[in-house]
């Protein structure tokens, strides 16, 4: 399910009326998604596809921590709706022997940090990439801030539309140069809460 609807796109493009133009409309916000999904440093959950806003399995492989925080680690991608698994492997076999159990770590949601509880008595291995992490991550429906942004995202990239391919315009005798348009500030402040770091997806 897309994380907005043309019909939402459309409230922020005036000049479009009734549906005739919704195929063209998802086709956008397909490629803004993604677009904006990069920007952010949002991985693509498998290797062939694209980023994505939109609730997806995630497979990562994190070094393990090396300053005093030992007994937690940060998934790349957040909100976190659960861990299918987690291994803890130096080796890079994460055979079912590394296989961390569910209850001795913590899973703070929004955030994405996984800590160890304190019952546990281990910590992780600090060492690269010992830790494979399997989660489900991302949104069903948008939040307010990310579902405006992506309209406006629709918007920007629709009204660009008409002079693509394009670097300038000659009209009376008179030529003019387009600008590089990039994202305009306020999808940036919107989208800044999003950003998230990147890390080796398998």
């Amino acid at each position: 399910m897309a994380l907005i609807t043309a019909v939402q796109a459309r409230l922020h493009i005036p000049s479009l009326t009734g549906d005739t133009r919704d195929a063209d409309l998802d086709v956008i916000i397909a490629r803004v998604v993604a677009a904006l999904a990069s920007w952010c440093g949002w991985p693509p959950a498998v290797y062939s596809g694209s980023p994505s806003f939109e609730t997806a399995t995630y497979t990562v492989y994190l070094d393990g921590p090396v300053d005093d925080a030992v007994r937690e680690i940060q998934l790349p991608v957040c909100p976190v709706q659960s861990i299918t698994t987690i291994h803890d492997d130096p080796d890079w076999g994460y055979s079912s022997t590394y296989l961390v159990a569910s209850g001795d770590y913590t899973l703070e949601e929004e955030s994405g940090r996984v800590l160890l509880n304190p019952t546990s008595g281990e910590a992780w291995s600090a060492s690269r990439r010992s830790i494979k992490a399997v989660f489900i991550a991302g949104w069903d429906t948008a939040p307010d801030d990310l579902a405006l942004a992506l309209c406006l995202g629709v918007k920007h990239v629709w009204d660009l539309m008409p002079r693509q391919g394009k670097e300038s315009t000659t009209a009376q005798g008179k030529t003019d140069s387009y600008r590089v348009e990039n994202w305009p500030a306020v999808i940036r402040q919107l989208m800044t809460r999003f950003r998230v770091e990147g890390a080796f997806i398998g």
